[in-house]
């Protein structure tokens, strides 16, 4: 069995329109791998981290693993901090990669104490894969899911949840990070812009980028829509 947790990112492909902000449109990863293995998909629309390793603690509390695979669609870091406790900190970007470290502390926690291996897939959130060399339980398999899309993608570990609400809040309470809240976006910003081209559709990876993500896993099913 693989057992994939993530944002919607690990759901399948979204559209948007004026009638319907956001809807399913397409097969996803899941669906995908669903015609050689069987698949439980744990991902959640919105999803933090903290959640998706709170349901897989959750699934093996009640299971156990034998040869099964276990993967991570990691998202964003800052959907786990409060916006007003990142107005008072040094830096936003420190501040919120200690946040991620402390999930992926977690992460190898979890799978030490089930005797698995967690794989990482960077996806709103890309991956330095030096960032694990300490968690003996953790693999990262892709450090970003835009970089198999586009291959010049800029990679960070922010997303754009929250970073308005953010801004707003440090032009009145903080506004020395205002400079750092800026570069943080023009980053974000850049990523955006690459979604505008071939494999994205409302700010997910489209069918064919879940494909492109499936066949790099598995390049043996490739012949397989």
């Amino acid at each position: 069995m693989i057992v994939i947790i993530g944002d919607s990112w690990g759901i399948g492909e979204w559209s948007s329109n004026s009638t319907n902000p956001m809807s399913l449109a397409g097969p996803g990863i899941a669906q995908l791998l669903n015609y050689n293995f069987d698949v439980l998909n744990l991902s959640k629309g919105g999803g933090t981290n903290l959640l998706g390793l709170h349901l897989l603690e959750q699934f093996l509390s009640r299971f156990q693993p034998s040869t099964d695979e276990f993967y991570w669609i990691v998202t964003e870091p800052i959907r786990d901090i409060k916006i007003e406790n990142l107005t008072n900190v040094t830096s936003i970007k420190t501040h919120t990669m200690t946040v991620l470290k402390d999930s992926l502390a977690k992460a190898d926690q979890l799978a030490k104490q089930h005797n698995i291996v967690i794989k990482l897939i960077g996806g709103w959130c890309d991956i330095d894969p030096a960032w694990v060399d300490n968690f003996s339980n953790l693999k990262v398999v892709v450090s970003s899911w835009g970089s198999i899309v586009h291959k010049n993608y800029p990679g960070s570990i922010f997303g754009d949840m929250n970073l308005q609400e953010l801004g707003t809040a440090l032009k009145t309470s903080n506004s020395d990070l205002v400079l750092e809240w800026l570069d943080i976006v023009d980053r974000v910003d850049a990523k955006i812009a690459t979604w505008k081209t071939l494999g994205w559709q409302a700010h997910h990876p489209d069918r064919y980028a879940h494909r492109m993500l499936r066949d790099h896993l598995y390049p043996e099913f490739s012949q397989y829509y």
